[in-house]
């Protein structure tokens, strides 16, 4: 009888959880937290190393060979553009434009004879005196003495310009890095002379990968920090290539101030244009990083393509968006949730 009993009890709660299940229905949401989209959008700072470069850093050379005569300036000094930097000896070169320019007088006093035959020759040939062929000959030899006279003139200025190189001048202004030649010592044609570095014209240069490029270009505030001094700059120019072993960008940056010294070596800093999710709200589903939204009363999984783990990443979301903050670790793409307080 007891036994009886105690089925019938076993049975009857069984219907009693049955009805109460179907009549009150099963709940399986997702008990999640939320903050607006505004809350949690976080600005991204950048730091790369970063060095300051002259547009021209130039090895000034010899057009000439010559003895070095006299040097006007040396490591160091700050010179203006057209300075005398080097003089070269220009005996020989100021002994080719004398000779050129007897040669052009020679030349042109042939000419002055030859165009004097000519002209006797056409009034004896309007008499008969003269044969067509001997005619022809006079103006054949006119005209090739004065071509030698052109070639002559050519080579005058071609002389005057070896004379000019023996002055050498500095093409811009700037600074004298180093100092080859030697008073006395005899230079060739090509070789080194001064090097020479450009002042006014200084840049910023840094490597970054291309996110962080176009992060630049668009970011705000760019300073050039080395030290315990720093130069504000401005973003002028990526390259569009990557470099094929470090997989890096060149950025280029101006001063908008006094530039710091060429050659100083610091670190580049800025903060990004855009906002960007942090770390701990991103999630790895499948393969895919991205963020859980609240739609309703699902959760939905936006994807970041550009997401890189283990880092903030950028997104476009309306400002009135609203992300899943607690509770989505247990979440996937249309989980239902609730919304509690926190």
């Amino acid at each position: 009888m007891t036994r009886r009993i105690a089925t019938l009890c076993w049975y009857l709660s069984g219907v009693l959880a049955v009805t109460t299940g179907a009549a009150y229905g099963q709940d399986d949401s997702v008990s999640v937290t939320s903050r607006s989209i505004e809350d949690v959008l976080i600005e991204v700072s950048y730091d790369t190393p970063a060095t300051v470069i002259s547009l021209n850093n130039s090895q000034l050379s010899s057009e000439i060979s010559a003895p070095v005569a006299k040097i006007h300036a040396d490591v160091g000094d700050v010179v203006a553009a057209g300075a005398l930097l080097v003089s070269l000896d220009d005996t020989d070169a100021r002994l080719s434009v004398r000779q050129a320019r007897a040669n052009l007088a020679r030349t042109d006093a042939e000419v002055v004879l030859a165009q004097a035959r000519l002209d006797r020759g056409r009034q004896m040939a309007d008499e008969n005196f003269l044969s067509v062929d001997e005619l022809a000959a006079l103006n054949t030899e006119v005209a090739m003495l004065k071509a030698r006279a052109s070639a002559e003139r050519v080579s005058i200025e071609i002389a005057e310009e070896q004379l000019s190189d023996t002055r050498i001048v500095a093409p811009f202004a700037g600074v004298v890095s180093a100092r080859q030649a030697q008073l006395g010592s005899l230079v060739q044609a090509g070789g080194p002379v001064m090097a020479l570095v450009q002042l006014d014209a200084i840049e910023l240069v840094t490597r970054v990968s291309a996110r962080q490029g176009q992060a630049l270009m668009a970011g705000n505030d760019p300073v050039f920090v080395a030290g315990r001094n720093s130069w504000p700059a401005s973003a002028l120019r990526a390259s569009p290539i990557l470099d094929a072993q470090n997989r890096l960008q060149e950025v280029r940056l101006a001063f908008d101030g006094d530039p710091p010294m060429v050659g100083l070596t610091g670190r580049l800093r800025w903060r990004s244009a855009a906002r960007f999710v942090p770390v701990e709200y991103i999630q790895q589903r499948g393969t895919q990083l991205g963020i859980f939204v609240v739609e309703g009363a699902i959760a939905r999984f936006v994807g970041l393509p550009f997401a890189i783990e283990g880092q903030p990443a950028e997104v476009e979301l309306p400002p009135d968006a609203v992300v899943v903050e607690r509770g989505r670790e247990k979440l996937t793409d249309g989980s239902p949730i609730r919304i509690v307080a926190q």
